[in-house]
């Protein structure tokens, strides 16, 4: 099962730190793909859990892939696994080139895979 991560709309960031919780007892985390030369992408693979922190060198203001997960489906046929995200940083570069706090909604926000 592959999760594309996108930042869509009109945004205007150039770093971003998200968590994304997963059911190991029906998803096992294979890989992360990185969709976009130009971001930087740290993961650590805790139990059940994903850290991806984006670090663009310039913001970004429009639709972008960044990261395609990759899991593999350990449950029986009809199982249904959930995935979470939870945006913990965002920000962006200001017009004197500084970084600051970005403005977010999106929380807890849950996929389902059926």
């Amino acid at each position: 099962v592959s999760v594309r991560v996108k930042i869509g709309g009109q945004v205007n960031l150039a770093v971003l730190q998200m968590y994304i919780d997963y059911d190991e007892d029906l998803l096992e985390y294979v890989e992360a793909k990185n969709l976009d030369a130009g971001v930087m992408i740290n993961k650590e693979d805790e139990k059940s859990r994903l850290r991806l922190a984006f670090l663009s060198d310039d913001n970004v203001t429009g639709s972008v892939d960044f990261v395609e997960l990759v899991f593999r489906v350990k449950g029986q046929h009809g199982d249904k696994a959930v995935i979470m995200y939870d945006i913990e940083k965002a920000a962006m570069i200001n017009n004197n080139n500084d970084i600051v706090t970005a403005d977010y909604t999106v929380k807890d926000t849950v996929i389902h895979i059926y």
